[in-house]
């Protein structure tokens, strides 16, 4: 098992296509690393594709970073993941394809490059002045365990491994 944390490249004023593909490179550079480890399953940050903003309470220009579940990051990691006989969980700031709604989302990708589904974050905080529905919304994902060929797997994003019926949820769906 492998988990990342990550730096960004660029400074975050450089034009957003060029810091996302700086993020991408490093992140392939990582993996490819982690394959050398024999790694079989590799954890990416938090909503690795872009700068952490979730605390400048700024929803622009950071929404441009955002993509579908299904997206340039996830088509990128799906060839990774193939190439590696490895299962990659990464985490992004989906844009939902119609309603343009944004999500903090985990995607599951196998280790034969296929996505097997994914997880939106279901808890957000709303503390003082400090409430991450700026950036975007809880998603209804419930509480998917992801059965890879080197495990069980349940992801529970940030803010929601302070709420007890999370661990729960997966743990009665056999995580």
């Amino acid at each position: 098992m492998g988990a990342v944390q990550n730096k960004i490249v660029l400074p975050t004023d450089a034009p957003i296509q060029k810091q996302k593909q700086a993020i991408f490179d490093r992140i392939t550079q990582i993996i490819e690393l982690a394959a050398m480890e024999k790694t079989n399953v590799v954890c990416l940050q938090e909503i690795w594709t872009a700068p952490f903003f979730m605390c400048t309470r700024e929803r622009y220009p950071w929404v441009e970073f955002s993509e579908t579940f299904d997206g340039e990051s996830t088509q990128m990691l799906r060839q990774l993941a193939k190439k590696h006989n490895m299962v990659i969980i990464s985490s992004i700031l989906e844009r939902e394809k119609y309603k343009e709604t944004l999500h903090n989302t985990a995607v599951v990708i196998d280790n034969f490059g296929d996505i097997m589904g994914k997880q939106v974050k279901g808890h957000i905080p709303r503390v003082g002045d400090f409430n991450e529905s700026s950036y975007y919304m809880e998603g209804e994902s419930g509480h998917p365990v992801f059965d890879t060929q080197f495990g069980k797997l349940a992801i529970n994003i940030c803010y929601g491994r302070h709420h007890p019926l999370h661990w729960m949820g997966f743990g009665l769906n056999g995580a």
